[in-house]
């Protein structure tokens, strides 16, 4: 009777414990049994840097980085160009963000990631020209020098919601693979160009030089949310209890489109010249498609075939999170 009474205690105190509910040992006052479950809720801190590729680099519209022309008494000018590849893309930069997380089960978590990205490119092209004449037993020079940067900054919101997979689970540590959508919002695309020139001209070796400064921006409209995916794979370590560390080597993709730039800024030795210019040198509008009938209005904007702009980076994500 009593061996019979101590089994449907344990059989009561096992199927109690298996709902969490604490259970109190009359025999042993005082003393609680409690099963502990796996918390199914986390956060995430996260943050990382991303290298862009191939498709990111169209902002430029060619690889040239320099040119030189020389003509020298008559003779055809003789023309050197000099190419570089483009090595950066909008993509390649830190990003930081959070996530908050749900395990669905042992093998499938999802979740919501919110990420910050900011980015920046530049490309340098230099130009010069020189040209020497005999004019009635005069040498008459010229000679031009100049350096345009152009230089694209870029920073947008990502919303990702995404589902892990885990991949290979040990008590301390689980592999998994990750893929989802992005949703970029709030995207903020400048453009600055900046130009230095400088000219000589000169007659029987008497001088003249002059100079030019010009510096100008331009803000993008960019279609909002733009939309794209992500995919990872990564491995998570238990630090403690609740916390966690994790790293991701991830692959983003979002594609842009461009709606409108127009100018910002436009400086001429100091002197702001923004105002003076017609709205077709201030602004340009990306379309599907339209009709070119030859005749520019200089109180219209420039119509331009509208181009995706992909920013596609492959990158190294690392964070802690924590369970509860």
């Amino acid at each position: 009777m009593k061996l019979n009474f101590t089994i449907a205690l344990l059989a009561v105190a096992v199927q109690l414990a298996a709902q969490s509910i604490p259970i109190t040992d009359t025999a042993l006052p005082g003393t609680v049994f409690q099963l502990k479950k796996e918390p199914r809720f986390y956060l995430n801190y996260h943050g990382g840097y991303g290298m862009a590729i191939g498709s990111s680099y169209g902002y430029f519209p060619d690889n040239i980085n320099s040119v030189s022309v020389r003509q020298i008494e008559g003779n055809e000018p003789v023309k050197s160009t000099t190419y570089r590849e483009n090595t950066k893309g909008l993509g390649t930069g830190f990003r930081l963000g959070i996530g908050a997380y749900y395990a669905v089960n042992d093998f499938i978590n999802v979740g919501l990631d919110v990420d910050y990205f900011q980015s920046s490119i530049t490309k340098t092209k230099d130009s010069s020209f020189y040209m020497i004449t005999t004019t009635e037993g005069m040498v008459m020079e010229q000679q031009f020098n100049g350096r345009s940067t152009n230089t694209y900054n870029a920073r947008v919101f990502t919303l990702s919601p995404g589902i892990i997979f885990k991949a290979i689970t040990r008590p301390g540590w689980y592999l998994y693979n990750k893929i989802g959508v992005t949703a970029a919002f709030g995207m903020k695309v400048k453009q600055t160009e900046r130009e230095n020139n400088s000219m000589q001209m000169g007659i029987d070796g008497s001088f003249k030089d002059s100079a030019a400064a010009i510096s100008k921006e331009y803000k993008y409209s960019i279609n909002s949310p733009a939309m794209g995916f992500n995919a990872g794979l990564g491995a998570q370590f238990k630090l403690f209890e609740r916390a966690r560390c994790f790293a991701e080597l991830q692959f983003s993709h979002v594609l842009f489109y461009p709606e409108k730039r127009s100018a910002t800024s436009y400086i001429v030795n100091g002197s702001d010249r923004l105002g003076s210019l017609p709205t077709a040198l201030r602004e340009v509008e990306f379309e599907k498609g339209y009709t070119d009938n030859g005749v520019i209005d200089p109180n219209q904007p420039i119509k331009m075939v509208r181009q995706k702009v992909p920013i596609t980076y492959l990158g190294l994500v690392a964070g802690i999170a924590y369970r509860f």
